[in-house]
């Protein structure tokens, strides 16, 4: 008897750890550990990086350090893999980015110290900034010569709330002035940059919903509780979303939305009919799952969300959890084409969502 107790209680555990596993993830908690891991991988890769900038910087001529490119035609004749593994922050919205104007601005996220004008003094008398990264929406890392790393806020760099970190010339800190990225961009290309970060911070949101989407759609099988944007707005009332974070529901650029700035505006929340018109609150377009429900038999991936306020095309999240910024060309539009949702709409990939109140026959 006491052998059979001991098994029901393994088994018992087994279960309960099971279904702790499945349980949902609400929106503020994701946002955390994605963060605290983008975040130590951008430490790992600023130590790195800062201690090849560290050993060029000792061995550089007069001349060397003022030619574009420079830090990277040193990186690539190491042939080092695991250094140019090393070169980007998951946090820079142009990773990768495959636009030629951009030059080494894509290959290299972090700026580095401008030795043209701030050359390493050798009897310094304090630390010296080596390698910044400015990426993160609530400050900057920042790395001296002493190898020391230490995340800086907004607010202790002195910069606006919002808003791209300026490095340079514009700085509004010493950490940020005396470093520089590889290709000085012109102002054209810096307001591309910022559309392009705008479009990363919109995304992230998406994939914050699609990740409170999927554990639900997996811990609660069949249809879900409400089609279009309320279904969203359930997850706060749920608190999914906990309360004062209800900007995952909007996109950056959505000037229709009203932000919450006080907790009796984020109390609202908990007190919208699903019913009624939700736009004012929620961003997003969202799949009318009893005009279109998900098919399970389906051979490629279903939109569930999208985000049609940028003005050249969507951010769309499927339900395999994934998020795509759709040109008007990939979303099957013309030039003059309206980008718009619902049983009208011209792209196959946004016909089945809906601003909307659910409507049912």
């Amino acid at each position: 008897m006491r052998k059979w107790s001991r098994g029901a209680a393994v088994v018992g555990t087994a279960i309960a750890v099971a279904v702790l596993a499945l349980a949902p993830m609400d929106a503020d908690a994701r946002e955390r550990r994605d963060g605290a891991k983008e975040r130590r991988l951008c430490r790992s890769n600023l130590m790195r990086v800062g201690e090849f900038v560290y050993g060029v910087a000792r061995s550089l001529g007069p001349d060397e350090s003022r030619k574009e490119g420079w830090l990277l035609a040193r990186l690539m004749e190491t042939r080092d893999e695991e250094i140019l593994s090393r070169l980007q922050c998951r946090a820079d919205p142009l990773a990768d980015a495959r636009d030629a104007s951009l030059g080494f601005r894509t290959k290299l996220s972090y700026a580095v110290r401008d030795l043209e004008s701030h050359r390493l003094a050798a009897t310094a008398s304090k630390p010296q900034i080596l390698v910044v990264c400015p990426h993160h929406d609530d400050g900057a890392f920042v790395m001296t010569d002493d190898f020391d790393i230490r995340f800086m806020t907004r607010a202790e760099l002195g910069a606006p709330a919002t808003g791209p970190l300026e490095i340079g010339a514009k700085a509004t800190h010493p950490a940020l002035a005396s470093v520089r990225f590889e290709t000085q961009l012109d102002d054209e290309t810096e307001r591309k940059i910022q559309r392009r970060r705008v479009v990363t911070n919109c995304a992230k949101r998406l994939r914050q919903l699609g990740g409170i989407f999927s554990a639900e759609s997996m811990y609660t099988p069949g249809p879900p509780p409400y089609s279009g944007p309320a279904l969203f707005v359930h997850y706060r009332q749920k608190h999914h979303i906990q309360m004062s974070r209800e900007e995952v529901l909007m996109c950056p650029l959505d000037t229709i939305v009203h932000i919450p700035k006080t907790a009796a505006d984020s109390r609202k929340y908990d007190e919208l009919d699903l019913t009624k018109s939700l736009r004012k609150y929620i961003s997003f377009a969202v799949r009318d799952f009893d005009r279109s429900p998900l098919r399970l038999t389906a051979r490629e991936a279903q939109s569930v969300a999208a985000c049609v306020v940028h003005p050249d095309g969507a951010n769309v999240l499927y339900d395999d959890g994934a998020v795509v910024f759709r040109s008007r060309k990939s979303l099957g539009l013309g030039p003059g084409d309206k980008i718009t949702v619902g049983p009208d709409s011209k792209s196959t990939i946004l016909r089945p969502l809906t601003f909307g109140p659910p409507k049912k026959d």
